[in-house]
């Protein structure tokens, strides 16, 4: 059908798209140009000058006042909605993605109380939004969230039954694999004749049943996997790239390693000497049960727990007070509090006070903690004024922090703060009681696990991210990652003897 032949509101209807397509057309060429300006620009403006244009926009929104700044935001507000009416289907499609994509970033690269500050503002400006629509306008946005939905939940249902798939030929190749291998089914549950010794498990080498040697090296980051293994468990394919653990010091690790009575026995009871030596508590409620039970199951949260640096009158020093304690008594002390088996021979428990005093002599010569905790034990109170003694949960403050206060002192670990945020643990001389530690204080782990950390290495840091610098390294990619033996000492722990 020709354009003459079309009646007036038709004629209306097409001269419209037609202006639309030619409005979209125009949008698309200006893109482009501004693009191509913003790269001549950036090729003449370092990163100092971009940085001095945001903070001179910022200061200009600072000096507005709030009904210019609310005048402003409904024009913006304003044009973009004239500019979407005016976009086709496709191009609209596209900024919504552009915009879904940076707004994913800028979520990624915010801190948990900025987040929660945008989250709220968010929902306050969404529903005045919503009161401001006509019974219309909602509808249709009602119409499209129920279409989105829609469309999500298809995606879901797809990849649901892609898993289901994948499941079922995993279960028919164990099938297969079964015809061919040396243990019946629930072999694995004979746990108890395993260990009196009157079950014996075959050998499975050259069957169905072996997963063959930790010899795949990791293209990425080097970590030595089965073949069976999946290609991203290590680093997640290059994204998560950490400093590795430093060697410890070789009269520690010669321990770890040897073969030696003494070796054999430190092994035995690292966990006691470890007790005995760390620097902070931890309180669990363990359940017991019964019978043989090789398990071994808490129940509710783990407490992690630090206290004065020095005891209350009449109370007996532990933990890190033995550290500031007197040093003629502080072996004798610390292994009075160790709990050492019953059934232990004298000359062992004599062997294990002097495993005892070697690694007491070893962790106060390395541990910057040590160090730490006994200038803050001479450190005069007017030398500190109003700061507070802290070990932060975020990187030590340098310069001219808003946080850091300048006061006279050389700590490795310990900062003089003017106020405490969240996670930070506080130290004091006296009094006060227990104080829980947070677990995303980076901190808490070579606090208590001193043995393996004896240079007060950081654990988990929530503020690490990826190489790429978009996402945080999670806590499962962070124990993961150092999991794996990499084959250049990285994790001494796993190391062959």
């Amino acid at each position: 059908m020709q354009n003459n032949d079309l009646d007036p509101d038709e004629k209306k209807k097409e001269e419209k798209r037609k202006a639309n397509n030619e409005a979209a057309k125009r949008s698309r060429a200006k893109k482009k140009a501004e693009k191509e300006m913003a790269k001549k620009r950036g090729k003449f403006m370092d990163d100092e000058e971009t940085e001095k244009t945001r903070v001179r926009v910022a200061q200009h929104r600072e000096r507005m006042n709030e009904e210019t700044a609310a005048e402003n935001r409904e024009k913006t507000r304003v044009q973009t909605a004239e500019y979407r009416e005016r976009m086709n289907e496709e191009t609209a499609a596209i900024v919504r993605e552009d915009n879904r994509i940076r707004h994913i970033q800028q979520r990624e690269e915010q801190d948990e109380e900025t987040a929660a500050e945008n989250r709220e503002k968010t929902r306050v400006h969404v529903a005045e939004h919503r009161e401001r629509m006509n019974e219309e306008t909602a509808a249709r946005v009602r119409e499209e969230d129920r279409i989105r939905h829609q469309r999500f939940r298809e995606e879901q249902e797809e990849y649901e039954a892609a898993h289901r798939r994948e499941q079922e030929n995993e279960r028919r190749r164990l099938a297969r694999n079964l015809k061919h291998t040396k243990i019946k089914p629930k072999d694995g549950l004979r746990t108890q004749e395993i260990l009196e010794g009157s079950f014996v498990v075959p050998l499975l080498e050259e069957s169905a049943d072996a997963i063959g040697k930790m010899d795949i090296a990791c293209p990425h980051c080097g970590a030595l996997k089965f073949k069976s293994e999946s290609a991203g468990l290590c680093c997640s394919s290059g994204k998560v790239i950490l400093t590795p653990f430093p060697r410890p010091p070789e009269d520690i690790l010669k321990r770890w390693k040897g073969q030696g009575p003494d070796d054999l026995l430190f092994k035995q009871h690292s966990r006691d000497l470890n007790n005995a030596l760390c620097f902070s508590s931890i309180q669990v409620n363990q359940r017991h049960f019964a019978g043989y039970n090789p398990s071994v199951i808490f129940q509710g949260q783990m407490k992690h727990f630090v206290g004065p640096l020095l005891p209350d009158d009449g109370s007996t020093p532990k933990f890190a007070q033995l550290y500031c304690f007197d040093p003629a008594l502080e072996t004798t002390q610390r292994f009075a509090n160790m709990t050492i088996p019953t059934g232990l021979s004298s000359t062992k428990k004599e062997t294990l006070k002097k495993l005892l005093k070697e690694m007491q002599d070893i962790i106060k010569r390395e541990n910057p903690f040590v160090k730490d905790f006994l200038m803050i034990l001479e450190l005069e109170n007017e030398n500190v004024l109003d700061g507070t003694l802290v070990i932060s949960a975020s990187a030590r403050p340098a310069g001219e922090h808003v946080r850091r206060y300048n006061a006279p002192t050389a700590f490795s670990e310990v900062s003089v703060l003017t106020n405490e945020s969240r996670y930070d643990i506080v130290v004091r001389k006296r009094g006060g009681g227990l104080r829980d530690i947070s677990e995303l204080n980076p901190k808490s782990m070579p606090l208590h696990f001193t043995l393996l950390f004896p240079y007060g290495t950081s654990g988990w840091d929530m503020e690490v991210k990826h190489a790429d610098g978009r996402r945080r390294v999670t806590i499962r990619e962070w124990y993961i990652y150092h999991s794996f033996s990499r084959g250049n000492n990285q994790i001494f722990i796993t190391e062959k003897s």
